[in-house]
């Protein structure tokens, strides 16, 4: 990982591994896979910006529509830190990046194209060949810093989000080990043990109270004084609350967060709650405006996952901030079911006035 500092905060942004095909677990290796030779001249009819959970799920849903889709991946997935997914039926406690790997096999099988790089600009460009005349460029960077094209009628947004979290020493290094976001993702394995969580926001009272369900909680004042109703629910929840600021995250037997006055709050774990931004460079770029979150930015769309721009669509992270893994994929099969259907009756209606 690599740190980013950026207002005050510290970006959690993934070093891009190779995306791979092999079983080797937290190994991974990007490969650029064409299947279908109408392919080579640069356009399909979907582009999926974005290949982990929810992105490979659209794209093989639509693959197994009988739509020609290609991914663009970078393989720096959110969740790359992370030994062990949980609340994931059938995969239970296995390595994000090893379930990813099975899914772009799966996407492979079905004929999805597999581009290695990263989107760097998303244009409109009207297409003569379909008669409501939707259509985009993609331009991608491959890992040999050349520039590339792809055509598309449709575009998936499936670039999911970044962990903005304080910048402390020690903070970001333990990012989805021994430091956790997420009750329902890493409580259960710390149950009955220590966890130290920085107050940042006004949702401290709701994220202690789930850890305390599992864990002897101590919140620390990092970003100010906790108010009187919050700090009531804290203490009702069985947590105690201490004075900071946090000044570091110091590791030795356990962990312990420092605080300004020399103290040290010694635990098992360190729990904060991160700003949710959206990776929506390319959504803004084109005009489109984020929706504010209580804690977050993310791509706003309508129910079925259209955005404000014709023929850009969004699915997981990007435009739902809250979704876990399993919510993710499920996000980027139901885009895909819509996206499909959008698709089939602009052309049957099209195909009936003629």
């Amino acid at each position: 990982m690599t740190r980013i500092e950026q207002h005050g905060l510290v970006l959690i942004e993934r070093v891009p591994r190779a995306l791979f095909l092999g079983q080797a677990r937290h190994t991974l290796k990007m490969v650029t896979v064409v299947n279908n030779l109408a392919f080579m001249d640069g356009q399909v009819e979907i582009l999926v910006i974005g290949g982990s959970f929810a992105g490979l799920a659209a794209a093989k849903a639509l693959a197994r529509s009988n739509r020609s889709v290609a991914v663009i991946d970078s393989g720096s997935p959110r969740n790359e830190p992370s030994p062990r997914a949980s609340n994931v039926l059938g995969r239970e406690g296995e390595a994000p990046v090893d379930i990813v790997a099975t899914a772009r096999q799966e996407a492979l099988n079905y004929g999805v194209e597999l581009l290695e790089g990263r989107a760097v600009q998303v244009q409109q460009r009207a297409l003569s060949d379909y008669a409501d005349g939707i259509g985009f460029v993609v331009q991608y960077e491959q890992n040999s810093r050349e520039i590339a094209e792809c055509v598309a009628r449709r575009v998936i947004l499936a670039t999911g989000l970044s962990d903005e979290v304080p910048d402390l020493p020690g903070l970001s290094e333990g990012w989805g080990e021994d430091v956790l976001h997420c009750p329902y993702c890493h409580g259960y394995e710390y149950r009955g043990r220590r966890v130290a969580i920085l107050a940042t926001n006004s949702f401290i009272a709701h994220f202690a109270a789930l850890f305390a369900r599992l864990s002897e909680v101590t919140v620390v004042e990092h970003a100010g004084e906790i108010d009187e109703e919050s700090r009531r629910l804290i203490e009702a929840a069985g947590a105690r609350i201490v004075s900071g600021p946090a000044i570091s995250v110091k590791r030795s037997a356990g962990v312990s967060v420092e605080l300004a006055g020399g103290v040290e709050v010694e635990a098992d774990a360190v729990a904060v709650m991160p700003y949710f931004r959206a990776n929506a460079d390319l959504y803004t770029a084109m005009g489109g405006e984020l929706e504010e979150l209580p804690n977050g930015v993310q791509v706003p769309t309508d129910e079925v996952g259209q955005t404000s721009i014709p023929g850009l669509w969004a699915a997981g992270n990007v435009a739902d901030a809250q979704a876990m893994l399993e919510g993710a994929v499920a996000h980027g099969v139901k885009v895909a079911a819509m996206l499909n259907a959008n698709m089939e009756m602009a052309d049957l209606q099209a195909r009936a006035e003629n």
